[in-house]
């Protein structure tokens, strides 16, 4: 029994670890998708001001 408990251990701990790291890594496109939009929007306003 003990060596199913520590197996069963093993997987949710891998299964929570790369959970983390997707939203992470879901995270971090988003902010950089975010942040590459705003500075076009800003360039394309200040373009058009100028």
């Amino acid at each position: 029994m003990p060596v199913v408990v520590v197996v069963v251990v093993v997987v949710v701990v891998v299964v929570v670890v790369v959970v983390v790291v997707v939203v992470v890594v879901v995270v971090v496109v988003v902010v950089v998708v975010v942040v590459v939009v705003v500075v076009v929007v800003l360039r394309a306003l200040l373009a058009s001001l100028i």
